[in-house]
C-alpha cells in the first residue's frame, strides 16, 4: 500500500543541517510485526528446524529463533519457536503417550538379555521395575555389600517417582543396580 507524505524542513540554529519535520514521498512500508508472522506457523517452524535439531542435537529455542531470523528474515515469537520444536520432536519420534504403549516390547527386549528382571505392574502399584543383567552381575562381581535407595519426583508432562537402588563400586563411584518408576511414594510401593 503506497502512502503519500508531505515534507517540511526548517533550518537549525547551528546551521549545520536542515531539520526535516515532514516529508512528501511515496513509500511502501510493511505493517508492524508485533503479533508475529502469521504465515510462519508452528508447523512451518517444525519443518524448518527438523534438520537443525537432528544435526546439532538439542538446541535452545532462543538460538533457533535467532537462526530463523538470520536465515529466513522472519521474526517469530519465542513461544511459537518453542511449540514448533515440540512439534518437530513429535514428528520425528512420535508422541510420548504412544511410547508407553510399547512397554511390552521393551519388557521383551530386556527379557532376552539373560539375567535381566523386568516387572511391569499397572494394576496394583502402577510401577515399572527394571534390573539389567549387567548391573546385577557387576554388583555381585565387584561392589561393596552396601545398597542405597534414593527417589526423586518427576515433574512435567508425566508425574511420578523415580526410585533407584545404587551401591559403591571399587572406584568409589555410584553403581546402579535397579530402577523403578512409581506413581507415588507410599507404603504400597
Amino acid at each position: 500500500m503506497a502512502v503519500l507524505q508531505e515534507t517540511v524542513a526548517r533550518r537549525r540554529r547551528d546551521r549545520t543541517a536542515p531539520h526535516v519535520k515532514k516529508m512528501v514521498e511515496v513509500h511502501s512500508c510493511t505493517r508492524s510485526n508485533k503479533g508475529g508472522n502469521k504465515r510462519a506457523t508452528q508447523g512451518w517452524i517444525a519443518n524448518v528446524v527438523t534438520d537443525k535439531l537432528t544435526s546439532d542435537g538439542e538446541v535452545s529455542p532462543y538460538k533457533l529463533r535467532n537462526w530463523i531470523m538470520k536465515t529466513y528474515n522472519v521474526d517469530v515469537p519465542y513461544l511459537k519457536v518453542f511449540r514448533g520444536i515440540e512439534q518437530a520432536y513429535t514428528d520425528m519420534y512420535g508422541k510420548w503417550e504412544d511410547s508407553f504403549m510399547k512397554m511390552d516390547e521393551f519388557k521383551e527386549l530386556l527379557r532376552r538379555n539373560d539375567g535381566s528382571i523386568v516387572e511391569i505392574d499397572f494394576d496394583i502399584v502402577g510401577g515399572r521395575n527394571f534390573s539389567k543383567a549387567a548391573c546385577s552381575r557387576g554388583f555381585v562381581a565387584g561392589c561393596r555389600p552396601y545398597i542405597g535407595l534414593d527417589a526423586c519426583h518427576l515433574k512435567g508432562k508425566f508425574n511420578g517417582v523415580l526410585a533407584v537402588a545404587t551401591t559403591i563400586d571399587g572406584n568409589n563411584s555410584i553403581f546402579p543396580i535397579a530402577y523403578c518408576v512409581l506413581e507415588s511414594e507410599n507404603t504400597q510401593s
